[in-house]
């Protein structure tokens, strides 16, 4: 959201998402991606974002807390991007559901016994 606009619908549960892979106060490391620009047309920092060694973007699409937009093939972090929206697309066709790509999925399990 750009105050004073309200936030867009999942704004909190993907904010949520995001302080369990990135706690605010922990430490991040911003990593650039050769195949790119260093900045975007509007001036802004183009970096990944990893914590603990894992990407917190890729965490995020997994999570069903980030959407893919369609970008340049050749982002180096593309491919890896592209097969977990796939993957958590096929999990949840294999749970009867739909992954609504951009907020939250939630997969019920039967319990053992149950």
């Amino acid at each position: 959201a750009h105050p004073p606009d309200p936030a867009e619908c999942y704004a909190d549960t993907a904010t949520d998402t995001l302080s369990a892979f990135a706690p605010v106060g922990s430490t991040i490391v911003l990593v650039s991606d050769p195949t790119q620009a260093d900045r975007d047309s509007y001036g802004r920092l183009l970096r990944y974002v990893d914590h603990d060694r894992n990407d917190v973007a890729l965490e995020l699409l997994v999570a069903g807390a980030a959407r893919l937009y369609d970008s340049d093939p050749s982002i180096e972090r593309n491919q890896a991007y592209e097969r977990a929206v796939e993957l958590l697309a096929t999990t949840a066709a294999a749970f009867g559901a739909t992954a609504d790509l951009g907020g939250p999925l939630v997969i019920a399990r039967s319990r053992p016994g149950s």
